[in-house]
């Protein structure tokens, strides 16, 4: 994805691990946000003071898909994964671990 991407766009990070696309306040991105890793891993949704924060969805480049809430970073509140085999997990996320039986 990189390819689409202009290093002089204002709404755009180029950083050694991932391509960052959205609103920066002061060089700190903030707001919607579309995050690529260079892994593969593709992040869309609510970033706040560099974090992911608020509502975001996280597919990973080995096939989990989490969609809910992040808190400072990490998965945390009501959130949904299903994992490549077909697992799934609905319930509460606590500091990016699945917290209960969902």
């Amino acid at each position: 994805p990189e390819d689409r991407f202009k290093p002089e766009d204002p709404n755009c990070i180029f950083g050694s691990m991932h391509v960052h696309v959205g609103h920066f306040d002061d060089n700190i991105a903030t707001g919607p946000t579309t995050l690529f890793y260079s892994n593969g891993n593709v992040f869309e949704g609510q970033y706040f003071q560099g974090k992911c924060h608020g509502f975001g969805k996280l597919v990973t480049h080995h096939g989990m898909i989490y969609s809910g809430e992040w808190s400072a970073g990490m998965m945390h509140g009501k959130g949904a994964s299903r994992w490549r085999d077909d697992r799934r997990y609905v319930g509460q996320w606590v500091h990016g671990q699945v917290c209960g039986l969902g």
